[in-house]
């Protein structure tokens, strides 16, 4: 007797292990933002970023209609679903997200697709509010060079800063840092850069010269971006 199981057996057990073992680390689309003649979902309040550790401790980010952006947390169970805490979000508890490899489907409805490409957005220059979508320099509008940026927990707006991002489209991070002297300063944080090689506690990231992004100690700049308009190029 044969063993081993059908082409196709072996075919979906296959896409199975691929998709536990490919966890749901990345930025996304929420489908519920946009709108229901639209094919894409280019537009940066659909955005959506998901980073998952190691040991399962799972962290979300959403941009809102405003530009402020939410966060939240969970866990990841290692094959398949995301659960998150809503309560500081939305109001409601914890709900679970099934994970095939590419889409979260959420339990009640709603689904966020995983991005392969940029958002249709451009970078916007003079004083701008801290939280939304940035991009580096070298951004050329797509995934490498993106980041969220958030300074609330929930939606409460706070001294703790939050970073998801990219830096060549493949491979995802988390940051975080904090703001110093708030509320009565907001100008100066600092930010732990270990994660992707860099200074543990790098001061004096600032944003006040209304250039509209945030400026580092060496020089480098993080543009925010905004929504590119029809016919924008």
């Amino acid at each position: 007797m044969r063993s081993g199981g059908s082409p196709t057996t072996l075919g979906v057990l296959l896409y199975a292990i691929g998709a536990t073992a490919q966890q749901p680390t990345g930025l996304f689309s929420d489908a519920s933002a946009c709108g229901k003649l639209s094919k894409t979902c280019d537009g940066l309040a659909s955005a959506r970023a998901v980073y998952v550790h190691e040991d399962g401790r799972a962290h979300a980010m959403g941009v809102l209609p405003d530009g402020t952006v939410w966060t939240t947390h969970g866990s990841y169970d290692g094959t398949s679903e995301l659960s998150l805490d809503w309560s500081q979000v939305d109001g409601t508890e914890m709900r679970t997200a099934t994970w095939d490899g590419n889409i979260l489907k959420w339990e009640g409805g709603g689904e966020w697709r995983r991005r392969d490409q940029g958002f249709a957005a451009v970078k916007v220059e003079g004083d701008q509010p801290f939280d939304g979508v940035y991009a580096t320099e070298a951004w050329d509008g797509g995934l490498a060079g993106l980041r969220i940026v958030s300074r609330r927990s929930g939606r409460i707006k706070g001294v703790s800063v939050t970073v998801v991002g990219t830096d060549d489209g493949v491979k995802f991070f988390e940051l975080v840092g904090a703001f110093r002297g708030w509320p009565n300063s907001s100008e100066s944080f600092f930010m732990d850069f270990t994660p992707i090689g860099g200074v543990a506690g790098w001061d004096g990231i600032h944003t006040f010269d209304g250039s509209g992004s945030l400026i580092f100690p060496d020089g480098e700049r993080w543009y925010k971006l905004r929504d590119r308009k029809e016919g924008e190029l």
